[in-house]
């Protein structure tokens, strides 16, 4: 399965852009406003949140690969029912916890997918 392209993206890349872009301006601005230790400072802070970054993306991509078999136990046997805007399960085979034939408000089943995914905590 492909993971989606927001994957491969970190925050921490962000800062690391950012702090590039604040050393070179502090780089060319030296001349006349004695930056250039300021500027070293910065790349260095860039580099830091660069790596960082690549790290956190790594953690990122591969603990969405280890919840893939939880989230799709959990995703396989839905069924979206626009109107009422819940969730409905097949039968045959319900995840823990839920009551047959019961709807599920959709806010509670994407809780429950984030809850999977590890992106929070139960309540």
């Amino acid at each position: 399965m492909r993971l989606p392209g927001r994957t491969v993206w970190s925050g921490l890349w962000a800062c690391a852009v950012g702090c590039f872009l604040l050393a070179l301006l502090a780089w060319w601005l030296a001349p006349t406003t004695n930056w250039l230790g300021g500027s070293a400072v910065l790349a260095v802070f860039g580099v830091t949140f660069a790596l960082l970054g690549v790290w956190q993306t790594r953690l990122n991509r591969s603990r969405m690969r280890g919840a893939e078999p939880l989230v799709h136990k959990t995703h396989a046997y839905a069924l979206y029912c626009r109107a009422c805007e819940c969730v409905y399960f097949d039968t045959r085979k319900l995840p823990a916890g839920i009551l047959p034939g019961k709807p599920m408000p959709a806010a509670e089943y994407r809780r429950r997918l984030w809850y999977a995914c590890g992106f929070t905590k139960p309540i």
